[in-house]
This record gives C-alpha cells, structure tokens and sequence, in this order.
C-alpha cells in the first residue's frame, strides 16, 4: 500500500508491505519409514516512512524512517528453527543553499537491528540473539566550479555497537559534463 500526500512545502510518503508462506512436504526415504518432513513459513513486513521538503528559502529537510521484521520458521524432521529480524533505520538530512554554485548538507542516521535464533535440534536447544546498531553523521559540500564541473567533499563519522569503533570516512568526488 501506498500512501502519498503534498504539503505546502513538501511531500509525505507512506508505504507497507507483507506477505506470507506456508510450505510443508513429506519426502519419501527408504531409511525413514514415515518419509522425510520438511516445513517452512515466512512471515514479512516492511514499511516507511518519509517526509522532503522546504524549512525556508534556503533551508531543505529530507527524512525517513523504515521497519522491518522477517520471521522464518523450518522445520526438517527432528530439527526446528526459529528465525526473526527485526531492522529499523532513520535518517534526517537537511540542506543549505549558499548561493548557485555552494550547497552543504547535514545528516544523521541510526540503523537498529535485533536478530533472534532458536535451534530445536534432537531435543538439544540453541539460542542466539545479536543486537547491532550503527550511528553515523556526516557533513557534505557541493561546489560548482561551472556548469560543466562540480565537486562533493565531506566526511562521515559512524559508531559500530558491536565493535565499539568509531571510524570516519572521508568523501571526495568530481562530476564533469561532456556533452
């Protein structure tokens, strides 16, 4: 489903999705008298959210925020397991126009995932959970040295939970129109 709505000064976007399986079968094997089972479901969503638009004359914001969450099940004879993913990501930038030839950009986003695992395996269980998140920022300019070239300079900076690093990027591009 979509969903979109104008503002004055901007637009609104919506959007979900979901679907679901449901497979299963038995495999005739000659070791196993009543045959080989094998059962899968999946149950997905996914959905966003997202706003661009105009704060003033020479201010633009554009921000989002998307959910996910997968849910698998299978299941072969004497083994179950149990999968679910949960994901989030949010992201705000927002822009400055100097004048025709100088923009800069700011930015922020988050990534939160939470990842579950459960292993039935002969009457023997397992369990894992694994909860990550990355934190980034980043700064951006664009320069128009003519209508022909332009250049992007900046960095990003990014926080890794699992890691507990912090690592920075520096970004340097060049675009040239030759036509």
């Amino acid at each position: 489903a979509v969903y979109r709505y104008k503002t004055d000064k901007g637009f609104f976007k919506a959007y979900g999705a979901f679907s679901y399986s449901d497979f299963s079968l038995i495999q005739e094997d000659i070791n196993v008298e009543d045959g080989f089972f094998f059962g899968l479901r999946n149950r997905n969503y996914y959905g966003n959210l997202n706003y661009t638009g105009e704060l003033s004359e020479s201010w633009d914001i554009q921000s989002g925020v998307s959910l996910s969450r997968d849910h698998t099940d299978l299941n072969l004879t004497t083994t179950k397991i149990d999968n679910s993913e949960t994901a989030v990501h949010g992201k705000v930038k927002v822009s400055k126009r100097y004048n025709n030839y100088f923009k800069m950009h700011y930015g922020a986003e988050q990534f939160v995932i939470d990842s579950k695992e459960s292993i039935l395996f002969e009457q023997e269980s397992f369990n894992n959970t694994i909860n990550q998140y990355n934190t980034g920022a980043f700064v951006e300019s664009e320069i128009f040295a003519s209508k022909d070239l332009a250049f992007k300079i900046g960095g990003r900076a990014d926080y890794y939970n699992t890691t507990q690093q912090i690592r920075f990027s520096p970004r340097l591009s060049a675009a040239i129109s030759i036509s």
